[in-house]
């Protein structure tokens, strides 16, 4: 047992001694352009330059001459609307612009000056839109936006109010 151990020690302590005296036969070579670089990135290269167009210099121009248009906003006949306003970075545009269409269409029909809230319908369109992504299992896209045919829609469900009673914001 002592002869065995011996020996296997030997060849322990032998052995790394040996494998230092090699030297290394590792060498720096330039890096060559492989697959990604010869076909790929080519062909992409190849595809963007075929469609791309270019740029033209030609543009539309109507000629004016011997017309004449009122310069004046006094001249033109104005209609009633309610002010612009801005709903800032919200994503909720489709809202606005549907309410102001319909806020001048009550005018004009009932000669009523109404402010409707868009924020009221804006917040059920997206109680109706989360109750359809848990339906749906988050298989949707529930993001800010919407469309204008989504106002009727609300309003058929959960009806209208004027911006007086839900402004959207807290109080104070």
């Amino acid at each position: 047992m002592k002869t065995c151990l011996a020996v296997i020690l030997s060849v322990v302590l032998i052995f790394p001694v040996v494998a230092q005296n090699e030297k290394d036969k590792a060498v720096y070579k330039e890096k060559q352009d492989g697959f990604y670089q010869n076909v790929i990135l080519k062909e992409i290269e190849k595809f963007e330059t075929k469609n791309v167009k270019p740029d033209s210099k030609n543009y539309l121009s109507v000629d004016f001459t011997g017309k004449n248009f009122p310069v004046d906003i006094n001249q033109y006949e104005q209609l009633w609307h309610n002010q612009p306003l801005s709903q800032g970075k919200a994503g909720t545009c489709w809202c606005y612009s549907a309410i102001s269409f319909i806020e001048s269409e009550i005018y004009r029909i009932h000669g009523k000056e109404v402010k409707l809230s868009e924020m009221y319908i804006v917040y059920w369109e997206y109680v109706e839109r989360a109750k359809y992504f848990v339906k749906k299992r988050g298989n949707m896209n529930f993001s800010q936006g919407s469309e204008a045919n989504a106002v009727t829609k609300i309003m058929k469900m959960y009806g209208a109010v004027p911006v007086s009673s839900y402004s959207g914001m807290l109080k104070g």
